[in-house]
């Protein structure tokens, strides 16, 4: 889990705390994680049911890849910090079971250039390049 040398740091940063508030929540099958997405029944900003598949939660734990919308994460945060209180009402890391802290750190993380290429968040077109 430490060959993210390639990745800037915002989405490695979401990366490492996605991956601790699973850790905390006990490491639940990614599989379970999402059917309970499903079975909260979210919506997304254009009303479409909000699904996230078990490798794309994988992607995001890893950081390949950041989510291209706040429901899809919020979601799976809803499922993930109940989960992670009921081990440890404490969170180990401050904010880890804020989603106001979440929404910040994924604005970052979308807003990073290197992370443009795989979450297409909106108009953003800030790519730079070597070289000019």
């Amino acid at each position: 889990m430490e060959a993210l040398s390639d990745d800037s740091g915002a989405r490695t940063a979401f990366a490492e705390r996605l991956a601790l508030l699973y850790k905390e929540a006990g490491n639940p099958p990614l599989k379970s994680v999402s059917e309970s997405v499903v079975r909260l029944q979210r919506v997304d900003e254009r009303g479409r049911p909000v699904r996230v598949s078990a490798q794309r939660i994988s992607d995001w734990r890893r950081a390949k890849n950041v989510p291209a919308q706040f429901a899809a994460l919020a979601a799976v945060l809803h499922v993930l910090i109940p989960e992670a209180r009921r081990a440890r009402p404490t969170p180990v890391s401050k904010g880890l079971y804020d989603l106001g802290q979440w929404q910040r750190l994924w604005e970052r993380a979308v807003a990073d250039p290197a992370g443009e290429r795989t979450a297409p968040a909106g108009p953003r077109r800030t790519r730079r390049s070597c070289g000019g």
